[in-house]
């Protein structure tokens, strides 16, 4: 029967984030995703790098730094993908995508990616529900318990960067850890293949003399028509190829 999902292990997908390893990891799940039994029989870099459509150098590459993190090896030939349990011991559960054997590998790539931001909703959102009772109707019943618990009802409303889940291209980069102009590159295939669609979060400050365009920590701020603005980043949801 026809493989129809892959099970992304969030653990996993921190630790490789972590380390810098989100390719490398595209490639062990390509394997699960393609193959019986997380097996790929008779092993070279050239052969699996034309079943990926990668080059044989860069397939050789992924799988020396998988063999390093232990989520893969090589046995009578065979390149078998097996789970690091010692790298990624947090138990963050797991996120099942739609895969087809077919699916290449920027597809399981980019499903990594989104399934990375969205995990990142869900944690700010988390974290915004225990300050803000307004937000807990958004949690399933098993979080919203437990976040009703830590709530601190003596902090009040505040800007909507402290009630919205966001995404910027910092907070992607540090997410992939990689640097700004690749997360930007990153946030916006994802948006145009829509595997997330986007909407941008901004603050009006209010009436402002004219200001030179500022890039900080708490967001861009920019003039039009006479008001200052705070760009906070962009709100996102599951685009039609993430389930």
């Amino acid at each position: 029967m026809m493989k129809k999902s892959t099970r992304f292990n969030n653990s996993i997908l921190k630790y490789a984030s972590e380390q810098g390893i989100l390719k490398p990891i595209a490639l062990y799940y390509s394997i699960k995703a393609k193959y019986k039994n997380s097996c790929y029989y008779n092993y070279s870099p050239s052969r699996l790098a034309k079943a990926l459509k990668l080059h044989p150098k860069t397939v050789e590459r992924y799988v020396k730094k998988l063999i390093d993190h232990k989520f893969v090896t090589l046995r009578d030939g065979n390149l078998i993908a097996a789970a690091n349990r010692k790298g990624a011991t947090e138990k963050l559960g797991v996120k099942s995508v739609e895969t087809r054997p077919y699916t290449s590998f920027e597809g399981i790539l980019n499903r990594i990616y989104t399934t990375i931001l969205i995990n990142n909703k869900y944690q700010q959102t988390f974290e915004i529900a225990k300050h803000y009772e307004r937000k807990l109707e958004v949690l399933n019943p098993r979080l919203r318990k437990k976040a009703i618990k830590k709530v601190d009802f003596s902090k009040g409303y505040g800007l909507e960067n402290s009630q919205t889940a966001i995404i910027s291209v910092t907070g992607a980069s540090r997410l992939f850890n990689v640097s700004r102009s690749t997360a930007q590159t990153i946030l916006t295939d994802l948006r145009k293949k829509n595997y997330l669609t986007f909407r941008s979060i901004v603050n009006n400050i209010g009436k402002a003399r004219p200001l030179k365009y500022l890039d900080g920590y708490l967001g861009h701020f920019y003039n039009r028509y006479g008001y200052c603005y705070q760009y906070l980043g962009r709100e996102i949801k599951e685009g039609r190829y993430y389930c």
